[in-house]
């Protein structure tokens, strides 16, 4: 995956360094790619009304005034207005290093509404955006993030905690308009530089389902995408991906970084902006319903995450049942428990844990600040039970 370009920077003393962040694995799924664009999936989540959220919820703006047959750079001009940097800083557990985050975002309404993808804000103790065209800094929140889709929606602020206003907002397409080998433009941050690089390609192929992972090992895997042929890169994440027409038809996610990629002058993968818009609807209809609503609607989370302060991985038994506590943050709400590293957690709030993913999902239909029961396996084989206060955690 593309994810940001990292900055880190020796707090005392010392030189500042630079490094690249790559996701460094992007297999496809073994799929022909079809001549045109799949319909893309809906994320439809009834409101207490039963019509869908979010529904009537404006977003975009109009359609960017270009000549017949544009150059890219023509197009370019146009976009760029509507696209901003995102910046984060994220917790390290080296003592004495600050790590900064770099990545791309979408404009989506006048008033501050920005689309990115989740890898790009997940995680982040804060969050700021600047606009490259008039240099204007906001503060940034994540109202909501789905992580299925690798798609956030964040909230821009002014200095005085207002909200944004008189943004220009993209002109948002139909990535099911597209055929094999149209040409498109990927814009982003790339390398976390502040200025926005254009990277025109092609679309290659539709609906892939690619599996990326970082250096670090983690995976996230995808699937519905655009393949495209063009140079994305670290810090593009989150970008637009734009037909000639000006239209945002995707979000710049992931890159295969294959030999045969690269000599092809790269390969690219981005999220259908349909898909995207989907997660922003069902977001900004559970925010303007107020507070009080459930935190989970599906697959998109809202508002912020709630936090255990548990590190847990699946049992290697078959089938698995449980997941076992390797280890719990000092401080947290699980450390106000008898629960012990070697444990096995089986069910949060009588939803039963069989996998390390079913507490996170169990975890993230609560909100921070709401009691919960835990219940889990100790070492001698006994089966306890306690309740726990959620903590506020990270993004993402």
């Amino acid at each position: 995956m593309v994810a940001a370009a990292i900055i880190t920077a020796v707090v005392v003393g010392g030189a500042v360094g630079f490094g690249l962040e790559q996701w460094d694995t992007v297999r496809q799924s073994a799929q022909s790619p079809t001549a045109t664009a799949p319909a893309s999936p809906t994320t439809t989540v009834l409101g207490d009304a039963g019509s869908p959220l979010g529904a009537s919820i404006a977003l975009g703006g109009p359609a960017p005034a270009l000549p017949p047959a544009p150059t890219v750079d023509q197009v370019a001009a146009a976009v760029i207005p509507t696209t901003v940097t995102v910046w984060t800083d994220i917790p390290d557990a080296v003592a004495g290093l600050r790590t900064r985050g770099a990545g791309t975002g979408i404009i989506l309404t006048a008033d501050g509404v920005v689309l990115t993808n989740n890898h790009v804000v997940s995680g982040s103790r804060s969050i700021s955006v600047t606009v490259p065209s008039t240099g204007a800094d906001f503060d940034a929140e994540v109202l909501g993030y789905d992580r299925t889709r690798d798609v956030a929606i964040l909230q821009l602020t002014g200095s005085d905690g207002a909200a944004a206003s008189g943004l220009p907002a993209a002109a948002l397409g139909d990535a099911g308009a597209l055929h094999l080998g149209q040409p498109v433009i990927a814009l982003g941050n790339a390398g976390g530089t502040g200025s926005l690089i254009t990277s025109p390609g092609t679309v290659t192929a539709f609906d892939q389902s690619i599996r990326a992972t970082d250096s670090n090992g983690t995976t996230e895997s995808l699937d519905g995408v655009i393949q495209i042929a063009a140079d994305i890169n670290p810090g593009d994440s989150g970008g637009p991906l734009v037909d000639m027409s000006g239209r945002v038809v995707g979000i710049n996610t992931a890159k295969s970084e294959s030999a045969q990629a690269e000599a092809a002058g790269g390969r690219g993968y981005a999220v259908p902006i349909g898909d995207a818009l989907g997660v922003a609807r069902v977001v900004l209809g559970a925010v303007a319903a107020g507070p009080g609503g459930t935190a989970q609607h599906g697959t998109v989370h809202v508002g912020p995450t709630a936090q255990l302060g548990v590190r847990v991985r699946s049992r290697t038994a078959d089938p698995p049942r449980g997941a076992v506590v390797v280890e719990i943050v000092p401080g947290s709400a699980a450390s106000s428990t008898p629960l012990r590293a070697g444990d096995v957690i089986t069910a949060l709030d009588g939803e039963r844990v069989a996998v390390a993913d079913d507490l996170t999902s169990a975890i993230d239909r609560h909100r921070p600040g709401e009691e919960v029961v835990l219940e889990w396996v100790d070492a001698a084989g006994a089966v306890r039970q306690a309740p726990v206060t959620l903590d506020e955690g990270l993004p993402g």
